[in-house]
C-alpha cells in the first residue's frame, strides 16, 4: 500500500512538475516573441537610415555629374564615347 501512495505522490509531483514547465516554456516564447518584435523594429530603423543615406548620397553624385558635364561637354561626350568603345571592344569578343 505504501508503494501505490508513494508511486500516486510521484505522479502527482511529475503531473505539476510538466505543469509548471508548460508554463515556463509558454513564458519564454512570450518573452523570444517580444524580443524578436523590438529587435526587427531596431533593424528596420536602421535599414532605413542606410537607405535614406544612401538615396541622399546618389542624388548628391547625379548633381555632381550633372554639373560637370554641364562646365564641360566635350569631354563628356568624349569619356561616353570611349567607354562605348572599350564596351564594344570587350563584348564583341566571344
Amino acid at each position: 500500500m505504501a508503494t501505490t501512495t508513494k508511486q500516486t505522490d510521484d505522479k502527482y509531483a511529475l503531473k505539476e512538475d510538466i505543469d509548471a514547465l508548460r508554463g515556463d516554456l509558454s513564458q519564454l516564447m512570450k518573452d523570444v516573441k517580444t524580443l524578436a518584435e523590438h529587435e526587427s523594429k531596431e533593424v528596420s530603423k536602421k535599414v532605413g537610415a542606410w537607405s535614406e543615406a544612401a538615396q541622399d548620397e546618389v542624388a548628391a553624385r547625379r548633381q555632381d555629374l550633372e554639373s560637370q558635364v554641364r562646365e564641360n561637354p566635350l569631354g563628356a561626350l568624349a569619356t561616353a564615347a570611349g567607354v562605348g568603345f572599350l564596351m564594344a571592344l570587350i563584348l564583341g569578343r566571344k
